[in-house]
């Protein structure tokens, strides 16, 4: 294999920029045709470094952890977009949903345990500082209460209790 000689610096990295494009492009190439290969490759490869890959980006993170970070800041900033329109979406799905009552029930420093399970028109009624009953919108509005200053609470948890049991009762028939 033949030397090459460069007069200056400046071609030598002109030569090397261009052999890495013309790589690339060829690896690019290579990629887009073999996907289902390459895919069952990683999978095969993964299967066989278990042990290898366990804690690989544990450990990679605590060596790098401020350059990690800059990069998930200076990503964020770039892709705010992306990332609000993908947050609002998430809103809209049941999990989402389920957040949001629990970030609402944590600010007014109660907890979020729920007795039974969210259902298309329900509300969620704290019988207790942590427990939560999901009960039809109709009853929990129906009667106005408040925790906090303890009004109409036994009225209302009544209900939801009764609520509850019958809740339990139907499934268990089913």
């Amino acid at each position: 294999m033949r030397k090459l000689e460069f007069k200056t610096p400046e071609e030598k990295l002109e030569h090397d920029t261009e052999l890495r494009r013309k790589k690339h492009v060829r690896d690019k190439a290579y990629r887009l045709a073999n996907k289902e290969k390459r895919k069952e490759y990683g999978r095969w490869w993964e299967a066989q470094n278990v042990e290898r890959r366990k804690g690989s980006w544990a450990r990679y993170y605590r060596k790098n952890r401020a350059q990690v970070l800059a990069k998930g800041e200076k990503w964020y900033q770039k892709n705010i977009c992306r990332v609000k329109e993908g947050n609002k979406q998430y809103q809209q799905t049941t999990s989402g949903k389920e957040r949001d009552r629990r970030h609402r029930a944590k600010r007014r420093q109660f907890g979020f345990i729920p007795l039974n399970k969210s259902f298309s028109g329900a509300h969620g009624h704290h019988v207790d500082e942590k427990r939560v009953i999901y009960v039809p919108t109709e009853t929990h509005e129906e009667i106005r209460h408040s925790f906090l200053a303890n009004r109409h609470m036994d009225e209302i948890n009544y209900h939801a209790f009764n609520f509850l049991e019958v809740e339990q009762l139907y499934e268990l028939k089913i």
